[in-house]
């Protein structure tokens, strides 16, 4: 770590009509010691004095230098006597940082302190999903995934050790950012995806040891229980289907096929020429159009396509969540979003039922703002029935659904649809369904 001196220096310079005592003081009124500042993270330290004397007390940096990223503010005049000097700013460099401060004015009143400010490296890795695994079989390929948050200016890696004989683990993927408003910490959601097929049964305690470029570092202990025969697992043992007819040009499956790469991912081949991994079991099957009998095992030149973006769940679809901090919070997925709601009579007043929701991981996802009202349209991708005419809810209005079979290609089903609420009945039309085609996951 780096080491700065650094004097700041307060003087006095105009004569103010304020409270006369017979000889000017400083008196110190701060603690001595000053919070622990971070890179990247906004930080404010205030010093507080109380100055009796006839002059406005100065501040300025004599000499040394504050950490990079930090400025020291005027002096500020407080009520009851009470004068303020600000540190602030963001940090850009960790190290530890030595400050002597010198309050002084012109008539030889002195107050010495020194400090010491350290700003520590800001990465932090906060486990969001459950440290417990789904189970896992040695009679089926096994996929499950883990998420995590992690704040700081690099790409966190993360390795494994006592995964089970079989069964290995992704590089840590980067499923979005968001930036706290208040604070402006950008926080990184990240996931982790399993994959193989367990080869011996027994209960696991897999460790995770994250860190990244400047050294921060997290451990995080795992459980994963794997069974000899049977499995609780989400994801059923997939059945032998018959390949799709590969194409005659690449060698890949077609566009549209869901398949089974060697690791145990179960992704969608799309139409921009990549494998998209759906995120969960929950994922795969809130598709009404698919089906694990449909799954076939990828081929070479399917595995060595590249890997596209994730696959959320459907958007209309209700996911309770069954992982991380959340468990049990049931949202709406909405353009490609989680929107929870604020009361269950709200989501009972929209027409919605906990019967029929899906549990699922929707940890990873970016949530939207909370549906607050039962008055409110639903949001998009929500399956309306008007009257008993069916409508799909769209950002700019709703599709209207000409038949049964253009609905049920999009797997939907007329069980799907909430009954339309006044605001949805002023909706205008912007289109009408078609029949869904190979590759598509939304109209």
């Amino acid at each position: 770590m780096k080491k700065y001196l650094l004097v700041i220096t307060i003087l006095c310079s105009t004569v103010l009509a304020r409270s006369v005592h017979a000889a000017g003081t400083f008196q110190l009124i701060s603690p001595t010691t000053l919070s622990n500042a971070y890179t990247n993270v906004p930080y404010t330290a205030t010093i507080n004095f109380i100055y009796s004397g006839s002059y406005i007390p100065g501040v300025s940096l004599v000499s040394g230098m504050l950490p990079g990223g930090l400025f020291l503010g005027s002096v500020n005049q407080g009520a009851n006597g009470v004068d303020s000097v600000t540190l602030s700013g963001t940090p850009t460099l960790s190290g530890s940082y030595p400050i002597i401060l010198v309050l002084t004015d012109n008539n030889g009143a002195l107050l010495t302190e020194n400090y010491n400010l350290t700003v520590i490296y800001g990465g932090s890795f906060t486990l969001t999903s459950s440290s417990t695994l789904p189970e896992g079989s040695t009679a089926s390929p096994y996929f499950g995934g883990l998420n995590l948050d992690y704040t700081g200016s690099y790409i966190p890696n993360g390795t494994f050790s006592g995964l089970p004989s079989g069964v290995t683990a992704s590089n840590v993927k980067v499923l979005g950012a968001s930036t706290d408003s208040q604070t402006g910490v950008v926080t990184t959601k990240c996931s982790i995806q399993f994959s193989g097929t367990p080869l011996a049964s027994g209960n696991y305690t897999p460790v995770l040891s994250l860190t990244d470029l400047r050294g921060t570092t997290a451990t995080f202990t795992l459980q994963l229980q794997i069974v000899g025969t049977t499995s609780s697992s989400p994801l059923p043992v997939i059945s032998p289907a018959q390949p799709a007819t590969p194409s005659t040009t690449s060698g890949t499956d077609p566009v549209g096929t869901n398949i089974l790469t060697p690791d145990g991912t179960v992704s969608m081949i799309a139409s921009d020429g990549t494998r998209r991994p759906y995120t969960s079991a929950g994922a795969f099957l809130s598709y009404g159009f698919n089906s694990w009998g449909g799954v076939v095992t990828a081929s070479a030149a399917d595995t060595a396509l590249s890997v596209g973006s994730f696959i959320p769940p459907r958007d209309g679809k209700i996911i309770c969540s069954n992982k991380g901090l959340d468990t049990g919070t049931c949202y709406l997925i909405t353009n490609g979003q989680k929107a929870g709601f604020t009361s269950a009579t709200i989501f009972k007043g929209l027409g919605f039922s906990f019967s029929s929701t899906t549990a699922g991981d929707v940890s990873w996802m970016t949530s939207t703002n909370a549906v607050s009202s039962a008055n409110s349209a639903h949001l998009p991708g929500t399956l309306i029935n008007n009257g008993g005419t069916y409508e799909l809810v769209t950002t700019s209005g709703f599709i209207g659904i000409p038949d049964a079979a253009t609905l049920q290609s999009w797997g939907y089903t007329f069980s799907d649809a909430v009954p339309a609420n006044i605001v949805d009945k002023s909706l205008t039309q912007t289109s009408v369904l078609t029949a869904r085609q190979a590759g598509q996951l939304l109209p």
